[in-house]
């Protein structure tokens, strides 16, 4: 099995990008914000982020829009097969 690296130098400035197109439902340095809390931290608990100034629905839209930067549009991969 080849084992698939991603360089996330490349995926951060695809999020950049990606949210800075077009209408989103939030503002794209908001959006940041949250994902440099992530990136800073490593990991983020859930409870963590509901302690904090984020909507459940900011939340989702936020992390939704980072997928879709990094995988694309459709399923997210599976490494586990």
């Amino acid at each position: 099995m080849t084992e698939k690296t991603l360089d996330w130098g490349e995926k951060a400035d695809d999020v950049f990008t990606y949210l800075h197109q077009g209408r989103r439902a939030f503002s794209p340095a908001k959006m940041l914000a949250l994902v440099d809390k992530m990136a800073v931290n490593g990991t983020v608990k859930q409870t963590e982020l509901m302690e904090g100034d984020f909507s459940e629905d900011f939340i989702a839209t936020t992390l939704s829009n980072v997928t879709t930067a990094v995988h694309g549009r459709g399923t997210v991969p599976n490494d586990d097969k």
